[in-house]
């Protein structure tokens, strides 16, 4: 999905990269104090929790990493982030989490499955959206219980907590994501509807906290966003391994991001954030080699 910066003639969900983040001063390292175990990272090394780098290369996250920065959830970024799930609970499912499905909305308005959804099988094409209204109501994200170290920058890498989207606990090596490729999406105004070419990188249906039709002819040429949250200070940062992992084969292939966390509502600035993992690369420590191993990705 293209990148778009917040003016008065752009909507909402503003999705901006780690490139049009301008890196903060050096911070004071704590890499060479004396190690120790930190209470941040023992219960991820119980779990067996593994930095994901970019040739798919694995290794433990250890009790004795450095920690760099930690960042917070906002309880009350929290909420709207939930209020703003279920304005489109019904479109998008998943009761209980910030995650979403969008299922066939986003060709509604496409020809000709807009006829043959509303003339040959309604009950087919919205069978889906009446059952999340009735059968499966919408019911809140529960606050994370890590909330508090939601996302960890060490000196190997990032560790992200993925409890508010339905998710495990991810980790990615610095080697492993690129800091320019960082997705931030923004909540912060509502007052102008968007439109846009819906592909590309990012599809803009892939937002769980908004609701975006397609229009075109067989498949959408152009969106329109036409329910987006009005949240200050809501946003969700996403950072993806570079490392995929591949399955099926044929038509059948497809291929993931090995590791993504996907985080809304931290407390601090998306600027504070991407100038933290800006510094975190700077001065990222190679991963210990005696705990390397390799994934069986395929």
């Amino acid at each position: 999905m293209p990148s778009f910066r917040l003016t008065k003639d752009m909507p909402t969900a503003t999705v901006l990269d780690g490139s049009q983040f301008v890196a903060a001063a050096p911070i004071a390292t704590v890499l060479d104090v004396q190690r120790v175990e930190s209470p941040l990272l023992a219960d991820l090394v119980a779990s067996e929790i593994t930095y994901v780098r970019g040739n798919g290369m694995t290794f433990g996250v250890a009790a004795t990493d450095a920690v760099l920065q930690v960042f917070a959830i906002d309880a009350e970024r929290f909420a709207m982030a939930n209020e703003a799930k279920r304005s489109v609970h019904v479109c998008a499912g998943r009761p209980g989490t910030l995650d979403g499905a969008f299922g066939f909305v986003p060709i509604l308005c496409t020809v000709p499955w807009c006829l043959h959804a509303v003339i040959f099988a309604p009950c087919v094409w919205m069978g889906p959206m009446a059952f999340n209204a009735w059968a499966r109501p919408h019911a809140d994200a529960p606050f994370p219980a890590r909330a508090s170290r939601a996302l960890i920058v060490t000196e190997h890498g990032v560790v992200g907590d993925g409890e508010a989207t339905g998710q495990e606990t991810q980790a990615i090596a610095w080697d492993g994501f690129d800091v320019d490729k960082v997705h931030i999406t923004r909540y912060d105004d509502a007052r102008e509807p968007r439109c846009t070419v819906p592909w590309g990188e990012r599809a803009i249906w892939a937002d769980p906290l908004s609701c975006a039709v397609g229009f075109g002819v067989l498949i959408p040429c152009c969106a329109y966003t036409c329910v987006q949250p009005n949240a200050p200070g809501l946003y969700r940062v996403e950072i993806t391994s570079t490392h995929e992992t591949v399955t099926g084969t044929g038509k059948r292939r497809r291929a993931r991001p090995t590791a993504a966390i996907d985080l809304f509502a931290l407390a601090e600035s998306p600027d504070a954030v991407v100038a933290a993992l800006r510094r975190g690369a700077a001065s990222a420590r190679a991963p210990p080699a005696a705990t390397m191993h390799d994934r069986d990705y395929f």
